[in-house]
């Protein structure tokens, strides 16, 4: 799970600088 969160994280960052941020905001707050 926490793979698949990694790579989607670097996919949106690659599309979107902004949407890579949000995720990783999200996954960070999931993590914690």
């Amino acid at each position: 799970q926490l793979h698949i969160l990694v790579l989607w994280f670097q996919k949106t960052e690659t599309e979107n600088k902004q949407w890579g941020n949000v995720s990783f905001y999200y996954f960070m707050q999931d993590f914690l």
